[in-house]
């Protein structure tokens, strides 16, 4: 694809991506934040990790905020329109370059790279002065909702979003894989943020299906702060002991019941004196 780095170019990539990004942002957390805390309410109750719901100040703070960290995503997307116009990334358009193959474990390559990204950016922002002055903003929210998903200061946005152009200029990719990861990624992130449980008991101890991050996972993170750091997976805080020692027992709290298949029990036999007076009242005795 043929793109100049020019003044209308670079107007268009703004609009393109701020377009995109508030859209996905409002678009999903919305839908979540509808369906967990109005359609669903009383049926999901049980499994928010917080019974009690913010008010609506709390949620418009997650907004405001959540807007003003869009900022980055423009700044960095002329970054890259730039970084493409003089050949340092490695995107490419046909799928064929590489096969099918190729384009899905890019994308699963991606998950791990940023992974281990967030995790160590996060215990970054932990130290004393990010706390301070960037990371703190977002951890005002204890009780989040799925708005708080952007909901950081522009200084940590900043550290996050420094990923993609790292990435981008790292494997190669092609734009459906970037597509996928968008709004998959930030999928994530707002269910992560919903403080609602939505995997199944036993799922946090099963030993694949428990290296996977859940939302209960993360709302730890957000009630003790000092543990869970992790983003998609959870082996980063088990290698580094960075996994809070109650997790497991607040996600059994909260998670949904898992489904029986089991076939059901037979109807008892009537007893035999039952039996006797029915066959009686019937004729078929005496």
């Amino acid at each position: 694809m043929d793109l100049g780095f020019d003044l209308t170019t670079c107007a268009w990539v703004v609009g393109v991506v701020l377009a995109f990004t508030f859209t996905r942002y409002v678009v999903i957390s919305g839908l979540w934040y509808l369906v967990a805390y109005r359609w669903l309410r009383d049926a999901l109750h049980p499994h928010k990790n917080d019974a009690r719901y913010p008010p609506a100040e709390v949620i418009w703070a997650e907004l405001k905020l959540g807007t003003a960290n869009l900022i980055n995503f423009c700044g960095f997307g002329i970054l890259i329109l730039w970084l493409y116009v003089h050949g340092y990334t490695r995107l490419y358009f046909e799928v064929g370059q590489f096969g099918w193959a190729y384009l899905v474990l890019s994308v699963a390559l991606v998950f791990v790279i940023q992974d281990a990204y967030f995790y160590w950016a996060h215990r970054l922002l932990h130290t004393k002065f990010f706390m301070k002055h960037a990371h703190g903003a977002h951890h005002r929210f204890r009780n989040p909702t799925p708005f708080a998903a952007f909901a950081v200061h522009p200084l940590e946005g900043f550290l996050e979003v420094g990923f993609r152009p790292i990435v981008l200029c790292l494997l190669p990719l092609h734009p459906g894989a970037i597509a996928f990861l968008l709004v998959s990624s930030f999928l994530i992130n707002a269910f992560g943020h919903g403080g609602v449980e939505v995997l199944v008991r036993g799922w946090s101890r099963h030993p694949i299906l428990g290296q996977i991050n859940c939302p209960t996972h993360h709302y730890v993170h957000h009630k003790y702060v000092t543990a869970n750091f992790s983003l998609y997976f959870t082996w980063w805080d088990r290698l580094m002991g960075t996994e809070h020692p109650a997790f497991h027992d607040e996600f059994e709290a909260v998670a949904l019941p898992m489904p029986s298949f089991a076939d059901p029990a037979p109807a008892p036999a009537p007893s035999p004196a039952l039996a006797g007076s029915c066959s009686a009242r019937m004729g078929l005795v005496g």
